[in-house]
């Protein structure tokens, strides 16, 4: 695992998911969900990725809006491009959103990605929007198997490469009454790359390929 700073003025996530959801405090999104809508119940597998809040924030990028999908290739070009050391890479095309509301879990279930179909060859990348910490943030094992779960502490403006395709983790419910708000993404070195032998996102329905899952510079 390695935790990574970077500039919020130049890569100003937070001010577009602040506009798109007309929240200045982004701790306290939760208080935005419409009171019609209620989420009683843990978010189960399947379901963690079908929220208001998901449909809020995907709708406008569906619409051809890519004013954060810009930042975010930005992002990916001069963030994370240095850490791959001069190899050739793909990553993926639309950053997977999450949002750790009071009460609820952000990700439905204890996992490794490769029980999702991911390549073991992936590299994750956790980028969130608010203060993580606690119960509200992601808790991983620190190698494959040994359970020994620990919790992702950082500011906005801190970011974590991890191995989320081989280490179990997952979420706790949120007790600390603040919501966390984050993407993460997934980049895998082009060498790893076999079209051929890619499968489905469970999650998406997309195939592991470029131009559906992934995406490149080149």
């Amino acid at each position: 695992m390695k935790k990574i700073n970077y500039d919020t003025a130049k890569y100003d996530f937070a001010r577009l998911i602040k506009t798109i959801f007309d929240c200045e405090d982004l701790t306290k999104l939760h208080e935005k969900l419409p009171e019609n809508i209620e989420y009683k119940e843990l978010h189960k597998i399947g379901e963690d990725n079908k929220t208001w809040y998901h449909k809020k924030f995907y709708e406008p990028i569906n619409n051809g809006d890519m004013e954060f999908v810009n930042v975010y290739r930005n992002f990916v070009r001069e963030i994370i491009t240095p850490l791959m050391h001069g190899e050739d890479f793909i990553f993926q095309r639309v950053p997977t959103f999450r949002v750790h509301a009071p009460g609820n879990v952000a990700v439905g279930g204890w996992h490794r990605d490769i029980d999702y179909n991911h390549s073991e060859h992936e590299i994750n990348f956790f980028v969130p929007f608010t203060v993580a910490f606690g119960t509200n943030t992601m808790w991983v094992e620190s190698e494959p198997n040994k359970k020994d779960f620990s919790p992702f502490e950082a500011d906005y403006g801190d970011a974590y490469m991890w191995n989320g395709a081989i280490l179990l983790h997952g979420n706790k419910p949120n007790t600390t009454g603040q919501t966390r708000v984050s993407v993460d993404f997934r980049v895998m070195k082009r060498k790893h790359y076999n079209e051929n032998e890619s499968k489905q996102s469970i999650s998406r329905g997309t195939k592991f390929i470029t131009g559906e899952y992934y995406d490149t510079f080149n």
